[in-house]
């Protein structure tokens, strides 16, 4: 844990890190939440048929 507020620390010194940092967290997060809302889309256009 003492790791892990170090590193948050370290990032939290530069503002351009953070701003860096902050995509390659969400890319994977919004990317799942895309293909759950399209998937969950298409069943539903199906289902409806």
């Amino acid at each position: 844990m003492e790791k892990v507020s170090s590193d948050i620390i370290g990032q939290s010194d530069g503002p351009t890190d953070i701003l860096v940092e902050t995509p390659h967290y969400l890319v994977p997060i919004i990317a799942v939440v895309v293909l759950c809302v399209v998937i969950g889309f298409v069943i539903y256009k199906r289902k409806k048929k």
